[in-house]
């Protein structure tokens, strides 16, 4: 994975690499977000959809490309900013970003005031922009822009807790040395195209990862070339969590629903258990057991708390019942179970944090 030397442009990246390549037949892809222009402000955010979206549409004319030659998607849009995905043949998107940064450059009446790369990819191999050097994409940060894109989780290295891992939006996982906070350790590009809904160390050098694309990958910062897809669903995965005590247990729970899936990675064909027979509605958060290995806590929308054994294996996956449960004044949002005091759990629900002995 190449990394951009200081203060070059995506554009000279992209063209150095285009120009040294005897095929001229790559394919690429960027994730950029657009930021919006504050003029305006109170126009309603249909109307600055409708000026973006045109914008676009004219950049595209612009072109002496087929339209077909650019599949491009909306993956995200607020009133402030819009991320996009462009894909195509590697000359189609050079013409593109080429028109796209004289049209930031001259034309001050676009509805648009910058545009970050958050990733480049061809067929070569992905480039790394790191977030927070805006100058390492010049070329397209002409006005002056504070976007970053939103984080969904994070979680700290139990080995080595100068370390956390970052989630977000823009199908991307970072580690981070809290002790050098302006230089990440690792960017990847974890799950193309997805929102990554969640990330979780599994050991000092191993993370794993769910996202909207219904998949479970870990990765190994040795070799962060490959990554393992452990599980695959057929809908988004909100969370995941994994055993600290026997590595080889995860568990993981599905977009709005109200069961939680165990999961073995060494036989991920079929679950450990399905944890099903308690909640009312959907799941938000959940916890193993820090001083156990096979006891777990779900908290959920119904505004209850539950604790399950797992330490019998059923035949059905689906029978397991909770050992005891308690419950709070409003659907709970998140809930941690405290590695040195694991007498006590922490639960968030409103705007109240409740401490509770169990």
């Amino acid at each position: 994975m190449e990394e951009l030397p200081t203060r070059q442009s995506l554009l000279d990246v992209v063209m150095g690499r285009y120009n040294n390549t005897n095929e001229k037949k790559l394919n690429s892809r960027i994730l950029y977000v657009m930021q919006k222009t504050k003029e305006g402000s109170s126009s309603s955010d249909d109307s600055k959809h409708s000026a973006v979206r045109s914008f676009h549409s004219s950049l595209f004319d612009s072109l002496n490309h087929k339209v077909s030659q650019f599949p491009f998607g909306l993956l995200f849009e607020s009133s402030d900013a819009a991320l996009h995905i462009l894909e195509g043949k590697t000359d189609c998107v050079l013409d593109f970003l080429r028109l796209l940064s004289s049209k930031l450059k001259d034309d001050s009446s676009v509805p648009i005031s910058s545009v970050k790369i958050l990733n480049y990819t061809d067929d070569i191999g992905p480039v790394i922009f790191p977030r927070w050097s805006s100058s390492l994409v010049s070329s397209f940060s002409l006005r002056s822009s504070s976007f970053c894109s939103p984080l969904t989780s994070f979680d700290w290295s139990f080995d080595n807790p100068l370390h956390i891992a970052t989630s977000s939006i823009d199908s991307t996982v970072t580690v981070w040395d809290i002790s050098k906070p302006k230089h990440p350790l690792h960017y990847v590009l974890a799950h193309p195209k997805k929102e990554v809904f969640d990330v979780s160390f599994v050991s000092s050098s191993v993370f794993a990862s769910c996202s909207a694309d219904g998949s479970v990958r870990c990765f190994d910062m040795r070799d962060l070339s490959t990554s393992d897809i452990l599980y695959e669903s057929s809908r988004p995965l909100l969370r995941l969590a994994w055993n600290r005590i026997e590595p080889d247990y995860f568990a993981v729970f599905e977009f709005d629903s109200d069961a939680i899936t165990v999961l073995d990675r060494r036989f991920t064909s079929s679950p450990v258990a399905i944890l099903s027979s308690a909640h009312s509605k959907p799941v938000n958060s959940f916890s193993w057991a820090p001083h156990s290995s096979f006891h777990m806590a779900t908290a959920s929308d119904d505004s209850s708390v539950f604790i399950w054994p797992l330490n019998q294996r059923l035949d059905d996956p689906s029978r397991y019942k909770p050992l005891s449960s308690f419950s709070a004044p409003a659907p709970i949002h998140s809930l941690s179970w405290s590695r040195l005091h694991f007498h006590w759990m922490a639960l968030s629900f409103g705007s109240h944090l409740q401490l509770v002995r169990v």
